[in-house]
This record gives structure tokens, C-alpha cells and sequence, in this order.
């Protein structure tokens, strides 16, 4: 569908910038992948045993927070007010970095940056999207394009102030024959603090101009809109967004959303969808370290412009996702993923075909980030849509953990190659999922179901009621009966 004109439509479009800006904020959950390195040499160098291996239980936490409480922000939201939970997460999660930068332990760092971060992003975290979606109800791919983009931009924004501000003279790590890991010295190291003071600075300003711009539609206009997209929606056999002529097809509540099995099956594909993105975001770089002896600097490189084809093409892929039906963009996602993760371990000897394959695999992991959200909301409707893609991202926590426990346990006895291969079976189990998934959902023939057997079980107690009064009635008579014979019988005698 067309996009509405800028000229008519400035505070819309300024709306959506606003939840872009916040979504840049929060994306810097996928940061740690550039800075793991340099966080844990300082907490080495400080007189902590942690590993790399260890730190990468900070990116889960993150995730896990996030996705724990993603589905508590729009009902937040709903009792406190948008803009007022929005300004609220945005000074909180800005003190997460200023105090994780006094933290001297694994345990307090992961605490402030991983979980604690983590929480105030997943509160914050669906607000956008209702505002875009509110803003662009006929556009719903292209406004989930938009926020996503932002979250995928971040890594490139701020990689390269942290390697400006932590190596600017692009030293390398020292290898440990002990960990078999990479660190670097103190001369490094010792920035850090001072890099994490900056960026809750710039994490405050981001968010605070992000939730001033929000604004939502005027209610008449939101049901002009949603008219529109039901009349002119197709159906389609692979879709599962039906609008009928006369009503918006939609979820009701969570309870009747939660009945149906597409909301659990949703869950464990974006766990087998993301799995791949969320490995090579939090290892690109160690791989790159330990396998193909690159510089920090060629990977901080690496990084970020997989942080601007993440962010760009999230565009793309919810443009594509207003024209196409999911499940085909979904094949040609997995295709890609696949054929990168089974040559990766030839890619990463050469850097020409290691930052091509990086770059394909974060797009492809983008692709998922700008399809899903869209999905669930044509799904289940804009209004409930949100909370259940709260409930649905759990599955990106879970392939947090999930890679985590992988590298830790699997990374020394079986090596980087075997863990490729690893993924190359993942994504091959989530194409034969979507294969059988089914995203097609009636909501107004589900409620007249709903409402029929209702009514059918009013008629059937009504009828079971009636029918023991009958009883009652008939065993009533029968003793009359008895008693009137045993009397009769007496007065013989």
C-alpha cells in the first residue's frame, strides 16, 4: 500500500522518528558483541578470573529481562500513561551504563548492564510500535521497518565511539594460553569506565527527544484508517490477516489469544529464527580474533557496517512484507542464513568474504526483527498485537542462552567449525517448522463459535434444570401414590 504524504501527515512521520530514536537507545543491547572484549579485560585487569566465555551470559540476561518484561509495557504504559513510561525507562536505563561503570565485578556488571538494562528496554521496548502502528495502520510492515531499523543502527552509532574512546590506537589483544582468549591491557582497558559515563549521557538524550516526538493519530482517524485496510486487505491462503467488509478481524482479549496454539508456535521460531543473529552478534568478533587474526580495528569495521545493513534493510524487508506473504520471505531468510553458516568457516580465513558473510547473516537477522513484530499485530490486531509479541520475544531470550551455553561448553572441546554446524541444523528445523506452521486466524469466527456454544450451553442447562423439575415433580407423586396405598391398605385392616 501507498504510504500517506508527508505534507498532510508531518506529525506522523515525526512520531515514528521519535520511536526510531528510542529503538537506537535500547538497540544497544546488541553492543555487546563490540565490547565484550574490552569490559572483560578491565574486570580482568581489576583482579576478576571472569572470561569472555563468562561475560557472554550478560548478553542473555539482557535478553532475558528484555523479553521478561516486554509484555509488561503497554499494560505499564496503559495505567501510568505512554509519554510518562517512556521518560521514566529512558532516565533508568541511562543510570544502568553511568553505574555499571563503577562495577569492578562480574556479578555487579551483569547485574546493572545486563538485567537491570534489560528490564527498563522491555518496558519501553513495544510503546514505539503501538504509536507507529496507531500512526500507520495500512503500513504496518513498513512502520515495523522504521522502529526496527533503529534497534538494528545502534551497534553502527556506537561501536565507533566506543573503539575511539577505548583504542584509538587500534592496539591488539594478548592471546591466554590458559582461556585460550584475547585481552587487552590496562593502557585499554582502563577507558572503559569512561566510555560507559558517555554513552549513559547519549542514551538520556536519545530516549528524552524520542518521547517527546511520539504522538498518537486522533481516534476518528485511527477508525478511518482501519476501515480502509479491511476493505482493501486480499485474503490470501498463506495470510492470516483477514478484515471483513463489515468489522476489524482482531483478538478481543489475551485469554482467547492465549488459546490458540500460533502464539506458542510463534515463540519457539523466533527462538530458531534469531538463533543464528544472536550468535554472531555477541562472537563476530572472537571468531574473527582467534580464527582469522583480524585487528580490532578491521573488526570494529566489521561490526558496523553489519549494524548499517541490520538497520537499512529491515526497511526493505518490511516493505517487502506489506506486498508478499510471510511465509516466502521467511524461505528466502533461511536460505540465506543457511548457506552462509555452512561456508562461514572458509569465509573467516579470508576478510573480503568474512564482513560479506557477517553482513548477509545481521540482514538476514533484521529481516526477522522487522517481519515479526508486523506479524503479530496483523495477527492478533494493532491493540493486542503488542502484548502478544511480548510474550511471542521470549524465544529471543531463550536463543540468547541458547548460544551461550553452546560457545561456553562447546567452543574448547569441539571448536568454532562444529558450532557452524550446529546453527546449519537449527535454521534447517525452523524452515520445516514454518513449513507447517499456520498463521491464518478468523477472530469473528472464533467469537461466533464462542458466542454459539455459549448460548448452546444455556439452552442445555435451561433444559437440564426443566428436566429435574420433572424428576422431582414425577418422584413427588410416586410417594403421594405410595402413601395414599399404605393408608388405604390400614383402613382395610
Amino acid at each position: 500500500m501507498t504510504l500517506p504524504s508527508w505534507k498532510d501527515n508531518k506529525r506522523r512521520y515525526l512520531s515514528i522518528l521519535g520511536g526510531f530514536l528510542i529503538h537506537i537507545m535500547i538497540g544497544t543491547f546488541y553492543l555487546w558483541g563490540n565490547i565484550n572484549v574490552y569490559v572483560t579485560s578491565h574486570l580482568r585487569n581489576n583482579g576478576s578470573n571472569v572470561t569472555i566465555d563468562d561475560m557472554n551470559s550478560t548478553f542473555p540476561f539482557s535478553g532475558m529481562a528484555m523479553g521478561l518484561f516486554t509484555p509488561f509495557g503497554k499494560i505499564i504504559a496503559d495505567k501510568v500513561g505512554n509519554k510518562r513510561t517512556m521518560i521514566i525507562c529512558t532516565i533508568c536505563f541511562a543510570s544502568c551504563s553511568l553505574l555499571a561503570s563503577f562495577q569492578t565485578t562480574f556479578l555487579s556488571f551483569s547485574i546493572t548492564y545486563g538485567f537491570a538494562a534489560g528490564m527498563f528496554a522491555g518496558i519501553i521496548y513495544l510503546i514505539p510500535y503501538y504509536f507507529a502502528y496507531s500512526n500507520f495502520p495500512n503500513n504496518k510492515g513498513f512502520a515495523s521497518g522504521v522502529i526496527s531499523a533503529g534497534f538494528g543502527l545502534s551497534t553502527f552509532i556506537f561501536s565507533w565511539l566506543c573503539y575511539f574512546v577505548i583504542n584509538p590506537n587500534n592496539l591488539k589483544p594478548i592471546f591466554n594460553p590458559n582461556t585460550h582468549e584475547n585481552y587487552f591491557s590496562k593502557e585499554v582497558s582502563n577507558r572503559v569506565p569512561y566510555m560507559l559515563r558517555i554513552l549513559s549521557g547519549l542514551f538520556l538524550f536519545l530516549g528524552t527527544l524520542g518521547c517527546f516526538l511520539q504522538n498518537l493519530p486522533e481516534e476518528n482517524e485511527i477508525q478511518q484508517q482501519e476501515r480502509g485496510e479491511s476493505i482493501k486487505i486480499k485474503i490470501d491462503d498463506q495470510a492470516s490477516f483477514i478484515n471483513q467488509y463489515n468489522g476489524i478481524n482482531e483478538c478481543k482479549d489475551i485469554k482467547s489469544g492465549l488459546r490458540t496454539p500460533v502464539v506458542y508456535l510463534t515463540m519457539i521460531l523466533i527462538l530458531f529464527y534469531g538463533a543464528q543473529g544472536n550468535f554472531i552478534i555477541d562472537n563476530f568478533q572472537p571468531i574473527g580474533q582467534q580464527i582469522g587474526n583480524f585487528s580490532d580495528f578491521y573488526l570494529t569495521i566489521v561490526g558496523s557496517l553489519g549494524s548499517i545493513f541490520n538497520g537499512f534493510i529491515r526497511l526493505i524487508w518490511g516493505r517487502a512484507l506489506d506486498k508478499y506473504c510471510f511465509k516466502k520471505l521467511a524461505y528466502l531468510n533461511l536460505s540465506i542464513e543457511f548457506v552462509c553458516m555452512i561456508i562461514f568457516q572458509y569465509c573467516v580465513q579470508y576478510k573480503s568474504l568474512y564482513i560479506i558473510s557477517v553482513l548477509l547473516m545481521l540482514g538476514c537477522f533484521g529481516g526477522w526483527s522487522a517481519k515479526m513484530p508486523a506479524v503479530i499485530a496483523k495477527v492478533y490486531g494493532k491493540d493486542i498485537g503488542s502484548t502478544f509479541y511480548g510474550i511471542t520475544v521470549q524465544g529471543q531470550a531463550m536463543g540468547c542462552w541458547l548460544q551461550f551455553f553452546i560457545v561456553k561448553y562447546l567452543r574448547v572441546n569441539f571448536g568454532w567449525n562444529n558450532i557452524f554446524y550446529i546453527y546449519s541444523g537449527i535454521i534447517a528445523i525452523a524452515a520445516i517448522l514454518t513449513y507447517f506452521a499456520n498463521f491464518h486466524i478468523n477472530w469473528n469466527e472464533f467469537y461466533a463459535k464462542r458466542q454459539s456454544l455459549k448460548e448452546d450451553l444455556i439452552i442445555e442447562k435451561s433444559l437440564y434444570n426443566n428436566g429435574e423439575e420433572e424428576v422431582l415433580k414425577i418422584d413427588l407423586i410416586k410417594k403421594l401414590s405410595i402413601n395414599q396405598e399404605d393408608e388405604m391398605k390400614k383402613q382395610r385392616q
